[in-house]
């Protein structure tokens, strides 16, 4: 009879330990995540979490007090005949000749701080002309934009006279740093993001550059495989996002701005189409106009004539963001994988004029 109770616990205690292991899996099941819903099918996550080190990336800050001084010949008075002369009671520098070389021309020059994550792909059923979807692949980027304030401006002294002479003398230009757009010398308004995207090539076969376009159909799906910080609402396309005023951000409050910028990219079995991008591209730079103010000017040599309107001939060259990328792949079966930051060769990422 014990043998016959010894042998009957051998084969019973495996299947009970199936059955307890059965009973485990049926109760955690739900709380590992593995429904039956498809992924990303529930509500998106909403509000200011922390997005986790290095999914972002951070390009550094780049201002110089220099930006705010511009010398410059005034070549609409250069250009007046007999402008020269050498007076007797005054100093040859309060000549208008003398005014008008190397005349410094000064403003204030304010800077965005650009924060990304990795350039990527989807795809999207677009609507067409003839009432049919097409699916189309979208390239995309989500960005954050804050103002850290600290902007360069020029503040200029108190005047003042001496009573010796009669004479005036203006105060003295220091260079400082302030947070507001009313301290700021040339001020034209409250600091916004207007942005400029384009996708430009570095190949010498392919000398296109595309600008950013406007895909509102991806925004949610963009939103929901991203999961930025911020709600539906506040994740702006390059249109939204320059309505609004973006605060200065500090230790206490952080008030940056979340964004999104996508392309259309071309099919290699249709015919190109002149606004989306080369499949075959495998070099390129991403260039961001709008994260400042900062500007150059130079005049053409000979290009202005006495008589010209104001201005004929100035060349306007601004501050730009330039990221390098290469596309590690083929123009068919594209995937996130064969977009890479940086170029062999070649920083990832630059301030240039252009």
């Amino acid at each position: 009879m014990l043998q016959f109770r010894e042998s009957l616990l051998r084969r019973a205690w495996p299947l009970a330990c199936c059955a307890l292991l059965s009973a485990v899996v049926c109760v955690t099941w739900p709380a590992a995540g593995l429904t039956d819903e498809p992924a990303g099918a529930g509500p998106p996550k909403t509000g200011r979490h922390k997005l986790a080190p290095g999914v972002e990336t951070t390009v550094p800050m780049s201002r110089s007090d220099a930006e705010v001084i511009d010398p410059h010949h005034v070549i609409e008075l250069k250009s007046v005949p007999n402008l020269e002369w050498t007076p007797n009671h005054s100093p040859q520098t309060g000549t208008l000749s003398a005014k008008s070389t190397d005349t410094l021309f000064r403003r204030g020059v304010w800077q965005f701080q650009f924060s990304f994550k990795p350039l990527r792909m989807i795809w999207v059923d677009m609507p067409q002309a003839d009432g049919k979807m097409q699916r189309k692949l979208v390239w995309y980027m989500v960005y954050r934009v804050t103002n850290p304030g600290q902007h360069i401006t020029p503040i200029q002294g108190a005047e003042s006279k001496e009573e010796a002479y009669e004479a005036w003398h203006k105060g003295l230009y220091t260079v400082e740093r302030v947070d507001l757009p009313g301290q700021m010398l040339a001020n034209i308004g409250p600091h916004r993001f207007m942005p400029l995207f384009t996708i430009r090539s570095a190949q010498e076969k392919i000398d296109k550059e595309w600008l950013d376009r406007l895909v509102p159909l991806a925004k949610e799906a963009i939103y929901r495989r991203e999961q930025p910080p911020c709600k539906l609402e506040e994740f702006y396309n390059t249109v939204q996002i320059a309505q609004k005023p973006i605060p200065v951000s500090n230790g206490r409050a952080d008030n940056s701005v979340y964004g999104y910028v996508t392309w259309l990219c071309g099919d290699p079995a249709r015919p190109a189409v002149a606004n989306e991008i080369d499949p075959k591209l495998k070099f390129f730079s991403i260039d961001i106009w709008g994260l400042t103010n900062a500007y150059k000017w130079a005049d053409v040599p000979g290009a202005y004539k006495a008589g010209d309107p104001p201005g004929t001939g100035r060349k306007f060259v601004t501050k730009v963001l330039q990221i390098n990328y290469s596309h590690l792949g083929d123009e068919y079966q594209q995937h996130d994988d064969e977009l890479h930051l940086g170029i062999a060769g070649q920083v990832d990422w630059e301030w240039i004029y252009r």
